[in-house]
């Protein structure tokens, strides 16, 4: 079952900045979201709080948590 319970804001922004978590869903952001790395996250955040079924195209989210510092992009 696919489920963000439990999961707090930070978590989510943690998912968020997976290469391949943006990779998948960038597409996603319009706009400003699209074109700043913090307003993507936030938009990203607000967007799987409000319906984290269409987040689950790959794998489940918490999957994305268990990675090494590598796999993010925090540098933006």
């Amino acid at each position: 079952m696919f489920t963000i319970d439990g999961l707090s804001d930070k978590q989510l922004w943690r998912i968020s900045r997976h290469k391949e978590f943006i990779s998948t869903y960038s597409g996603l952001a319009k706009g400003d979201a699209g074109k700043n790395w913090s307003a993507y996250s936030d938009f990203i955040v607000g967007e799987i709080k409000k319906d984290a079924s269409k987040f689950s195209k790959k794998r489940p989210i918490r999957e994305y948590l268990d990675r090494n510092e590598v796999d993010y992009d925090f540098s933006r």
